[in-house]
């Protein structure tokens, strides 16, 4: 077999997959500046409830069979037919689900779901079917270790909300129901790529799961349904929890300066993804190398927020607006709980990837009830930058309990995990060197 075409189709891969990175965090970014300059405080606040409602009720009605039939398929219990068939059929149940339950919030008045507002209705919806298309796809791309089309499929997504968005705020100078309906849009056509993708591998032949392996899913959902509904609420509860005791103002720049910080965790959450296959597929987890990837991912988001921090105010008035300024004591309340919450990310794939997920859902609700707590007592006290301290509380709570438990399976120290090492900078020049060197030769 001649190894040059392989050479170069690996250059090309690694090429494509650096542009793509880029390329969405520059497109996430852009929307993060649209939504803040247009909208201000105030409707950047009614965006992220909005949002938020849209994308949490599809995981309440998923009750994580997603993430089981994914792990299915990662493991080779299952083919890949099997794995779209269940989940084409799971979509429309799902997302059906989450429509009865925000009619049913309507009925009953709850405040984030004004009924006499059709298009706040409309958008909700094909919020909540988009996004929960488009998740369920990028989970089988991770199965099958299809990293490039993952990336592209959110690159698409990132680029149709920028557009998008630039229409409706711009052209049309739209309001927070309109931005909103840019982000669904989205993701039904990151969705559409997907599926297309999705169904030429699995030849046109669909399947659904066997009983033995109905059974094993459905177990597995259960267990791991905490921690998913965790994920999905948790930096959601801030926005959520403020939208009852605050005003929209303070719900937008808590909103806007929470997601900037989330992108810093854009190593840590890249590095989550290319393990959670590899320790579904190890018998003990591959617990030196998931440290390894721990310190790492601390170290490179440390950098990232401490730059941040470095010049807060400048960045937040440049690209959020000045109206964002007094938003910056949020970053520095939350920025250790990012760094972090960067050691967790890269830990969770340890216990799903051996099918353990109660302890990542332990870990998940005992942080998101801290959080929650500590917000109630410090918000009347500091204001919005309570909501900062709170968050970076919970998820200093939740790492200690991942760690306790990592500790406990595998022998590895908090040291280990958490304390920079020699070779981790040698391991990080190496890879750089790698990638320049594969993108000047693609």
């Amino acid at each position: 077999m001649n190894a040059a075409p392989e050479a170069g189709r690996g250059r090309s891969d690694a090429l494509a997959v650096l542009v793509a990175q880029v390329g969405m965090l520059a497109a996430s970014l852009a929307v993060q500046a649209l939504l803040a300059w247009k909208l201000l405080p105030a409707g950047r606040g009614e965006y992220a409830v909005l949002a938020a409602v849209g994308t949490l009720l599809p995981t309440l009605c998923a009750i994580g069979l997603d993430r089981a039939i994914q792990y299915q398929l990662m493991s080779g219990k299952i083919p890949l037919s099997v794995a779209l068939g269940s989940l084409g059929l799971l979509v429309p149940v799902a997302a059906g689900g989450a429509i009865v339950l925000l009619v049913a919030a309507g009925a009953a008045g709850v405040p984030t779901t004004p009924p006499d507002d059709a298009g706040w209705w409309l958008t909700a919806v094909l919020l909540i079917v988009g996004s929960l298309a488009h998740t369920v796809a990028l989970r089988l791309h991770i199965a099958v270790r299809a990293y490039r089309r993952y990336l592209y499929a959110n690159l698409l997504q990132s680029l149709v909300s920028v557009g998008a968005l630039l229409l409706v705020l711009a052209a049309f100078d739209g309001g927070f129901v309109l931005a909103a309906l840019a982000l669904a849009l989205s993701y039904l056509c990151a969705a559409a790529l997907s599926v297309r993708w999705l169904v030429g591998d699995a030849g046109g032949s669909y399947g659904l799961l066997a009983p033995e392996r109905r059974r094993e899913a459905f177990g597995f959902g259960v267990r791991f349904y905490p921690t998913l509904v965790g994920h999905a609420v948790d930096f959601n509860a801030g926005t959520l929890v403020l939208a009852a005791m605050a005003t929209s103002s303070e719900v937008g720049i808590y909103a806007a300066l929470s997601a900037l910080m989330l992108k810093f965790l854009i190593v840590a959450q890249a590095l989550q993804e290319a393990l959670l296959p590899r320790v579904a597929a190890d018998s003990i987890g591959i617990p030196a190398i998931v440290a390894q990837m721990a310190r790492l991912a601390v170290v490179a988001t440390f950098v990232a927020v401490a730059v941040f921090l470095a010049a807060g105010e400048w960045i937040v008035a440049l690209l959020l607006s000045p109206a964002f300024v007094a938003g910056v004591s949020v970053a520095w309340w939350l920025a250790p709980g990012i760094v972090a919450h960067a050691a967790s990310t890269v830990l969770m794939p340890h216990f799903e990837g051996r099918g353990m997920p109660g302890v990542v859902s332990l870990a998940t609700w005992v942080g998101l009830v801290v959080n929650v707590a500590s917000l109630l007592v410090l918000y009347p006290r500091m204001g919005v930058a309570g909501a900062g301290l709170a968050m970076t509380i919970g998820l200093f709570v939740r790492l200690l309990i991942l760690l306790f438990r990592f500790r406990n399976s595998s022998g590895t120290s908090f040291c280990e995990v958490l304390v920079p090492r020699r070779g981790d900078a040698v391991l990080a020049w190496t890879a750089v060197q790698s990638l320049l060197r594969k993108a000047r030769t693609a």
